[in-house]
């Protein structure tokens, strides 16, 4: 069975799709692969509530979170045992 770019199945969508032979065993095989655009994908994160962020928690790097993961700053200012693991430094920009 091969999908094409553009169909969808069971609710994701194929968004490229390209066919290759290649020999197995010295018999030509045909296959086909694909990118695939999941109907639900857990990896990227949104969340209802903001979170006020404190000096020292905007002061950090903008590492962004995925999943069920916050962003650093984020997660700074709502996890005390998480804050008391990094270390900060002032940095001033010249």
């Amino acid at each position: 069975m091969v999908f094409k770019s553009g169909t969808t199945v069971n609710g994701n969508l194929i968004a490229q799709s390209a066919c290759f032979t290649r020999e197995v065993d010295g018999v030509q095989v045909n296959r086909t692969v694909g990118a695939i655009d999941l109907e639900s994908n857990p990896f990227y994160r949104g969340f209802t509530v903001a979170v006020p962020l404190t000096e020292q928690a905007r002061s950090l790097p903008q590492m962004q979170g995925s999943g069920r993961a916050r962003d650093l700053a984020e997660a700074v200012r709502l996890s005390q045992t998480f804050k008391a693991r990094l270390h900060f430094k002032e940095c001033y920009v010249v």
